[in-house]
Formats: structure tokens, C-alpha cells, sequence
């Protein structure tokens, strides 16, 4: 071979090993390139993922909170309803035995004895239930207090007696309703039918 083959073959390897040198270096680069932006882009779409998830868990987390929360309420709503129509219930009750005392003769008596208790006189009026004025002729009689005025009292619908004083102005009050309405707030505040 000549020299000029040879010189140009030295040339031609020394520009190959210089374009192989290169393209390693450019392939080098690339791959790591290509490593780095893969290692990004899945970071980015791991934290992508974490977040979606964590977003996704607050959700369902708020979510089942809010239907407890409503479920809660509607349980309690429940149970203070049906708390009420017991209370009711048992207060009908105690209505209903008050409407058959009313018709015994221990009635009048309970009205004499707190007509006694409360030291009836003659400046005293006896207030009765609409129904129950035509007790007012015993009750004075047995307190020997012929004079004492009866009036029928509107706001006593259960029965009992009130004795309002003219003198001082006092009111003692042995109304059956008086009795119901302490009774129930008192049930009430002891929270009966509630869990045991």
C-alpha cells in the first residue's frame, strides 16, 4: 500500500475513533439524560400518586365523617322523639288515674286537707277547676268557714286547689297541674329512658 493509502487510512481511523470517542460521549450523555429525566418523571408521578391518594383519603375520611356525623344526629333525634312520646305517654297515664281520683271521695278529701294546709280562712278564695266548684260547699263546710269564697279557675284543668290569700296576695297552689308540670320537668331532668 502506498503512502497515501496509508496516511489516509490513519487518517480515516483517527477520524473514526474521534466520531466513536464522541458518539460514546453523546450516548453517555443521552443515557444519562434519559435516567434523569425518568428518575423525575417518576418522582413526579409518585408524588402525583401520593397526593391523589392523600387527597382522595381526606375525601372518603370527610365523607364517612359527615354520613356519622348525620347518622348520629338522626339517631339522637330518634331517641329525644321517642323519649317524648313515652314521657307523654306515661303523663296520659297519670292523667287518666287523676280523672278517676277526681271521681272518688278521697278527691274531696285531698281538697279539704290542702285547703287545711294551707290555713284557709275567711279571707280566703278557694280555686277550683270549672268541674270541681260544686266541691267548694264541702270544703267550706268541713273548714267551718261559711263565708270563704269559691271561684272557678280556668288554668286548673287536672284538678287540685289553689288558695289565694286577699290580704297578703299570696297564691298556694295544690293544683294538679302545678304537680304535673314540676313532675315532668323534674323526669326530664333525670333523663328517664335514656340508655341504662
Amino acid at each position: 500500500m502506498n503512502r497515501n493509502d496509508e496516511k489516509l487510512s490513519r487518517f480515516i481511523n483517527a477520524v473514526n475513533s474521534e466520531i466513536d470517542e464522541k458518539a460514546a460521549v453523546i450516548m453517555n450523555e443521552a443515557e444519562n439524560r434519559k435516567a434523569a429525566l425518568l428518575g423525575e418523571a417518576e418522582s413526579k408521578a409518585k408524588a402525583a400518586e401520593e397526593k391523589y391518594l392523600s387527597d382522595n383519603t381526606k375525601k372518603i375520611k370527610n365523607r364517612i365523617s359527615r354520613q356519622l356525623s348525620k347518622a348520629e344526629l338522626d339517631t339522637k333525634k330518634e331517641v329525644l322523639l321517642k323519649r317524648a312520646q313515652l314521657t307523654d305517654k306515661v303523663f296520659e297515664q297519670v292523667c287518666e288515674r287523676l280523672e278517676e281520683f277526681r271521681k272518688t271521695k278521697g278527691y274531696l278529701d285531698y281538697l279539704i286537707k290542702s285547703a287545711e294546709k294551707a290555713g284557709a280562712d275567711s279571707n280566703s278564695v278557694l280555686l277550683l277547676a270549672p268541674a270541681d266548684v260544686s266541691c267548694g260547699s264541702d270544703i267550706a263546710k268541713a273548714l267551718k268557714l261559711d263565708d270563704i269564697k269559691v271561684q272557678a279557675d280556668t288554668g286548673i284543668r287536672y284538678g287540685g286547689i289553689c288558695i289565694m290569700n286577699t290580704v297578703n296576695g299570696t297564691v298556694t297552689d295544690f293544683s294538679f297541674d302545678l304537680a304535673l308540670e314540676d313532675s315532668r320537668k323534674k323526669f326530664a331532668a333525670e333523663n328517664h329512658f335514656s340508655k341504662q
